[in-house]
């Protein structure tokens, strides 16, 4: 249970970290003109190498499938992308709506998806 504990908190640390940064971007980069869209791909793509990272060295201390994570982690774009699409560039929202929608969903769905999918453990056969 304390193991989980821990995970569950690293998780969040990476994670919020990632989150962070992939906003930050993302509003740095619509304010600088660039769509919501675009916006949204780049910002993620700099998220997504720092969780992969973390999660695998810190968090899960494994390295999981990277074909999964990298799913994963295109779940994760095409529903920010959505929310970006819908928000800043359909409805004309500012920048930091959509990023704080993104900042609320799409971690916890990406949590369960790593948690059950990606860095799933096998339990031992002795």
């Amino acid at each position: 249970m304390q193991r989980l504990t821990v995970q569950g908190v690293r998780f969040a640390i990476v994670g919020l970290s990632a989150t962070c940064v992939n906003s930050g971007v993302f509003v740095v980069l619509v304010h600088l003109g660039l769509s919501g869209v675009f916006s949204t791909i780049l910002a993620y793509a700099v998220a997504f190498l720092i969780s992969y990272f973390g999660h695998s060295s810190w968090t899960f201390e494994s390295k999981g499938k990277l074909h999964r994570f990298l799913a994963a982690s295109l779940l994760g774009l095409a529903m920010n992308t959505a929310i970006s699409y819908v928000l800043v560039d359909a409805m004309a929202s500012p920048a930091w709506i959509a990023a704080m929608l993104m900042m609320s969903l799409t971690p916890v769905l990406t949590y369960l998806v790593m948690k059950l999918w990606v860095f799933q453990q096998v339990p031992d056969q002795r």
